[in-house]
């Protein structure tokens, strides 16, 4: 279950300046411009150090009734930008530790004092505002040590409900911990410049304030002649499409003569993906996982590849001058596609025209009349079961939504080709093709316009309400089949809610075999199929229609139905005992 991990992260974001959503109070935006200041103009022309690289470091601390962050630290190491000399980018990482508290004073959550260790890379960007540095620091990825709830704190108890909207948020979350100092900048007063503020905002109905010590380091590296790698990597990709490394604000650019990298699977990818050595200055890469690379740059001439993959490289002769070659990793992030299950049901009812007419019948010896075999309603799937025999016997329609289910067109897989990214000949799902579309059916007879509504409508002439029992039964039809299509939607957000929505699943399955990875997929598919079909099955429908619309359902009642096989038609009374136990 993913949903601690959101927890913490919710809490980072909120200290760092995402705002809190139902915590209340104002979002807090680091080294935000006052009300009354005006924006600064262009880039001052006091500009950056000749060739200098520009070391920042920003740290943050937060006290307060929703959450503590303890020595969260960000740092980034820029460089001059060869298509725009006023800025200054590059590449760096933050880490902290977070204590998850409670998500609001006001309810009854336990505390949590669980230490959470937080890190992960960044990207920077920088630019002089007169005799001040402005600069924005991006976060590009997350990297959490395991977390769970601490039994000894919470017990048994599952606080899981309360953060059911978690996954759909945490693309969101993911990177709302960035910082930025862009409109006051830090003044630059020497090699070294420091600046210390706090922030103070209302802890949103809580007792006390939330204060954020916030301390900004700029140092100013002079120019050099050394070999300095600088790897950058594109902003995170989603699974499967191609990331690009770029080596090329590498310095000095004019003498450097190889570009050689190493692409390591993280710890995440599955056994079996290979470690990947090649050369470029700039290079795309498709993957399935992330990954971590390393970027060895050489002033040494033509370097060869031998043959286990090493970059091979000349050593300088003995006293030469100043290092010929530098080495720096960076991690390669990797996104899940958004993927969920998609789930409609149509608002409006169909009419159920494949089943016969409805009638009582007569027992034997006492005449009495009883109902046997009436189809009063029916839930479908709206690709497949309007039509013909109407019914379509799946819960989640598989492949195009024109036509009959095919579970064989419920996926599309791919295979990696790229000779440089570890996944290759690794297949995985490129697109799904599934959803849970339901229509709500209604016998003809309970229409308005029918000879049976028409005879119960007389009938009920003077009667106000529930005591129609026609009425009832209409209302009632409608609600149970709806309910059918809402139960198995609970069922999906649930799944969805524990990462185990099948469109989730099957996102990140990758194998080297295709009909391994096929099988697995349409294994859970179909395993996911039966559970909603579960799900919204009869009993479970029978049951809470027993307190849908606060039980009004739970009565007794009579309808009128003709005879079978009289013609003209000869009503007779029904009596029903308990609509809401009435199926379809």
């Amino acid at each position: 279950m993913r949903q601690p991990h959101g927890i913490v992260l919710l809490c980072l974001a909120c200290a760092l300046g995402a705002g809190c959503g139902d915590k209340g109070g104002e979002p807090l935006q680091p080294a935000a411009r006052p009300a009354d200041a005006a924006r600064p103009a262009a880039p001052g022309k006091a500009g950056f150090a000749a060739g200098a690289r520009y070391r920042i470091v920003y740290t943050a601390s937060e006290t307060g009734q929703r959450g503590l962050i303890r020595d969260v630290r960000y740092e980034a190491e820029l460089q001059p930008d060869p298509q725009d000399p006023s800025k200054i980018k590059g590449g760096g990482h933050y880490a902290g530790k977070v204590v998850y508290r409670k998500a609001n004073c006001r309810n009854a959550e336990p505390e949590n004092t669980v230490e959470v260790p937080v890190a992960g890379d960044l990207q920077g960007e920088a630019f002089m505002l007169g005799d001040r540095l402005g600069y924005s620091l991006i976060t590009t990825d997350w990297r959490l040590m395991p977390f769970t709830l601490n039994p000894a704190i919470y017990g048994d108890t599952d606080y899981s409900s309360h953060y059911a909207d978690t996954a759909e948020k945490l693309d969101a979350v993911r990177g709302s911990g960035s910082v930025a100092n862009i409109f006051e900048g830090v003044p630059i007063t020497g090699p070294s410049s420091v600046q210390e503020r706090e922030v103070v905002r209302s802890a949103g109905g809580c007792d006390g304030d939330v204060v954020q010590k916030i301390r900004e380091e700029v140092t100013i590296v002079p120019a050099s002649d050394d070999v300095l790698a600088v790897p950058d990597v594109s902003v995170a990709k989603f699974r499967g499409e191609k990331v690009v490394l770029d080596g090329s604000r590498s310095t000095p650019a004019n003498r450097l003569r190889q570009y050689a990298w190493t692409l390591e699977p993280d710890a995440a990818c599955p056994p079996g993906m290979k470690t990947t050595r090649f050369e470029g200055k700039r290079v795309e890469v498709q993957l399935l996982c992330p990954a971590r690379a390393t970027l060895t740059v050489s002033t040494e001439g033509g370097g060869r590849v031998s043959g286990n993959g090493w970059s091979v490289f000349s050593v300088a002769h003995a006293g030469a001058p100043g290092k010929t070659r530098d080495t720096k990793a960076v991690g390669v992030p990797l996104k899940e596609r958004p993927w969920t299950t998609p789930f409609r049901q149509d608002s409006s009812f169909g009419k159920l025209t494949s089943v016969p007419p409805l009638q009582a019948l007569v027992r034997p010896g006492d005449e009495s009349a009883y109902q046997e075999g009436n189809s009063y309603g029916r839930n479908v799937c709206r690709h497949d079961g309007l039509e013909g025999e109407q019914y379509s016997g799946h819960a989640m329609h598989m492949g195009p939504p024109a036509g009959k289910t095919n579970i064989e067109k419920a996926v599309q897989l791919a295979q990696v080709t790229d000779p440089n990214s570890p996944s290759k000949d690794w297949w995985f799902v490129q697109d799904r093709s599934f959803e849970v579309a339901r229509a709500a059916l209604v016998h003809p007879d309970l229409w308005q316009g029918s000879a049976v509504h028409a005879e119960n409508m007389r009938r009920c002439a003077g009667l106000k309400g529930d005591a129609c029992g026609f009425r009832l039964l209409m209302d009632q039809v409608r609600v149970h089949e709806k309910l059918h299509g809402e139960l198995m939607q609970e069922a999906l957000l649930a799944m969805r809610r524990n990462r185990q929505d099948p469109a989730q699943v099957v996102e990140a399955m990758m194998h080297r075999d295709r009909q391994e990875l096929f099988g697995q997929a349409l294994g859970r598919i179909s395993a996911a199929d039966t559970e909603l079909e579960k799900a919204g099955a009869e009993p479970q429908v029978r049951e809470r229609m027993k307190t849908v619309e606060n039980g009004r359902f739970q009565q007794d009642g009579s309808i009128w139905l003709p005879l079978a096989g009289s013609k003209p038609p000869q009503y007779r009374q029904l009596r029903i005992t308990d609509f809401s136990g009435l199926g379809s």
